[in-house]
């Protein structure tokens, strides 16, 4: 799982890596989240978007252990 912000220095290093991964045969989900910064699960208890980025990790993960 490769999380993204919208507004992220790193957005594009992001999804080129998953793309890469993609392209290589690999396993991966890239998803971007809209209208936040780097990191928004870091602030899970400012913005509900944090929430969702902790619920899909754990969900992702879940799903594969």
């Amino acid at each position: 799982l490769i999380q993204t912000a919208e507004f992220d220095p790193l957005r594009d290093e992001g999804e080129a890596y998953g793309a890469a991964i993609e392209a290589a045969g690999g396993d991966v989900t890239v998803h971007r989240y809209d209208g936040v910064v780097h990191d928004p699960f870091m602030m899970f208890a400012v913005i509900p978007t944090g929430i969702e980025c902790l619920k899909e990790a754990a969900a992702y993960i879940n799903e594969r252990i």
